[in-house]
């Protein structure tokens, strides 16, 4: 059964106005029974600043 996924998590403290803001994004695809291989990237934002993404590459996950 063909299965894509996909999740992020978003990290922005409070202090200091929010000071940055930091984001990570996958993508996957069920290769097999158990098995998932995802592709992540992460964005980083500083207050004021220039952001910076970059790869977090691609991982296979199972059990």
């Amino acid at each position: 059964m063909p299965l894509a996924l996909t999740f992020s998590a978003v990290m922005r403290p409070d202090a200091g106005n929010w000071p940055y803001a930091l984001v990570d994004a996958w993508s996957g695809i069920l290769t097999q029974t158990g098995r998932i291989s995802a592709t992540g990237v992460r964005t980083y934002l500083p207050a004021g600043g220039p952001g910076v993404m970059s790869s977090l590459g691609t991982h296979t996950l199972g059990y």
